[in-house]
């Protein structure tokens, strides 16, 4: 896969990372506050915004049964449900949501829960779809996204090898190939120690999908650690002021964080440049001096060169000194002529 196309910008090895501010439950329940995060992920850098399309009734159930109810963490004592109607974007934000995005030239999309949810969405022509991590099982929601023929992005966070593997199958059966599966570990926030970055890599050989990183970590290293191992997309939780609060403050990066971490991905990616080792034209030019062997003592014609003699120096690059690469030429050969102290030992100054 080289690249995928969404709203004008390539996503692949070959572009810089593809930087997705997340807003969740971030909004803390006020449009105002939606369309002022939209606002700072586009002045901050980021590539585009990402929001959730659900109601609590197509998540879970009602109920305060002790199997619906979350026992520690970020979210302790609430149950699902309650904390789905914390967190949801009421449907009625949408239009005015994506409206203000396309006003200010930064793509949304969102990651629909259900497939009511997902026709809703549609009628916004989203250029993108996200699927979530707990999400990937539920194969009915998977296939009707993957027939509305747009890139497909997938968090990977509760899923096996086996499970990834069925899914993207899953996915290309309806003839999508524009696949972008997410590394992700599903804690919140996630340790460092714990992101197994590796596996970015590991993902691309095996499927040959773009690959990236959902980052749940505090800190933007394992993002930068991502990008060397192939990440073309991020996605991070945004907020405007974690002190302030919220269901995602306590693991997502403040509008001035979010600045730092799109520098940090693109100057990393930078970074990696390509394969590429130095040339002769290119030694010439920026290395002044490299190391060759010269004479520290004068050497008599007849005399055989030694360590005692001669010496490997940093020297001028056009001397025509014989590279110490290549020392076995000079020691324990005799000189053919005259040589002076502190002068470069060229070829033909060595007796064949």
């Amino acid at each position: 896969m080289k690249s995928i196309l969404i709203n004008g910008l390539n996503i692949g090895k070959l572009y810089p990372p593809y930087i997705i501010a997340e807003l969740s439950g971030n909004h803390n329940n006020s449009i105002e506050r939606a369309i002022k995060l939209i606002q700072e992920a586009k002045t901050n850098g980021a590539s585009a915004v990402k929001i959730q399309t659900f109601t609590p009734d197509c998540l879970t159930l009602n109920t305060k049964d002790k199997g619906f109810l979350i026992d520690g963490g970020t979210w302790d004592g609430y149950n699902l449900y309650e904390l789905y109607q914390k967190t949801q974007t009421p449907f009625e934000w949408h239009e005015k949501l994506f409206n203000f995005a396309k006003e200010i030239g930064i793509t949304l999309f969102s990651s629909p829960f259900s497939p009511t949810s997902l026709e809703f969405l549609a009628r916004f022509n989203p250029p993108a779809y996200k699927i979530a991590s707990n999400e990937l099982h539920d194969w009915k929601l998977v296939e009707e996204v993957a027939k509305k023929k747009k890139p497909i992005l997938m968090s990977t966070g509760v899923a096996t090898l086996e499970e990834i593997e069925k899914t993207i199958k899953l996915v290309r059966k309806t003839n999508n190939n524009e696949i972008i599966v997410l590394h992700c570990i599903s804690n919140y926030p996630a340790l460092s120690q714990n992101a197994n970055i590796k596996t970015v890599a590991a993902i691309q050989k095996k499927f040959d999908v773009i690959v990236g990183f959902s980052d749940h970590t505090l800190g933007d290293i394992s993002s930068c650690a991502a990008v060397t191992q192939g990440a073309s997309v991020i996605e991070k939780h945004f907020t405007l002021d974690r002190s302030e609060g919220g269901p995602d403050s306590s693991f997502s990066i403040e509008p001035n964080e979010l600045k730092a971490l799109v520098a940090k991905c693109y100057e990393t990616w930078e970074c990696l440049g390509s394969v590429k080792y130095a040339s002769k034209d290119q030694i010439e030019k920026n290395v002044k001096y490299v190391r060759q062997i010269w004479s520290y003592k004068k050497i008599n014609k007849g005399e055989y060169f030694s360590w005692d003699n001669v010496k490997s120096i940093r020297g001028p690059f056009n001397s025509g000194g014989i590279s110490t690469m290549k020392y076995n030429l000079v020691i324990g050969n005799s000189a053919n002529q005259d040589i002076a102290i502190n002068s470069p030992i060229l070829l033909n100054y060595v007796k064949p």
